[in-house]
């Protein structure tokens, strides 16, 4: 009897454990550069001024130019910061986290824009990235911010994902 709790407990132990471990692999953090020739970095980039998109960040990309070369200028990614409480309606923010910088390539899987920018396959992006806000938990972080030696922290700014979409 006592080898059964002692089975049950290490059995939710491990799922716990590895519950957690899925937070830290299933968060990506993108460190960008808006000084960059391929990042366009744009306030509320819906014209009529009825966006719930705050800003914008899209990165060129290279994913179209062995498929489809004809397309290859559409190939970009899109970071949008809005409000995820639809996506999410029964967590809370906050959106934007305040975080240490040594351990966020510690704890999270971390890219930057350069490397978004040279992927040349969409499947290689979308597994290391994600897509849209459920398939990853995705975060920005300002590269300016990253390198102020003036702090130890930064802020992370919950943003959704998106590929495909003609910029101009």
């Amino acid at each position: 009897m006592k080898s059964i709790f002692i089975i049950i407990g290490l059995i939710v132990l491990l799922s716990l454990d590895s519950k957690a471990q899925l937070l830290s692999t299933d968060t990506v953090v993108c460190i960008i550069d808006t000084t960059k020739c391929y990042v366009k970095y744009r306030e509320n980039p819906i014209v009529d001024g009825n966006s719930e998109f705050h800003w914008q960040v899209s990165i060129q990309g290279h994913y179209y130019d062995i498929e489809w070369p004809q397309k290859k200028d559409f190939a970009c990614i899109v970071f949008r910061n809005i409000n995820l409480s639809e996506y999410f309606p029964y967590q809370v923010g906050p959106w934007d986290i305040k975080m240490h910088k040594g351990k966020i390539k510690d704890r999270f899987i971390v890219e930057n824009d350069k490397w978004i920018n040279l992927q040349k396959d969409y499947r290689t992006l979308n597994t290391r990235i994600g897509f849209y806000p459920r398939h990853k938990c995705n975060f920005i972080v300002w590269k300016q911010d990253f390198d102020n030696v003036k702090t130890d922290l930064v802020t992370m700014h919950r943003v959704t994902v998106g590929y495909y979409e003609i910029q101009d």
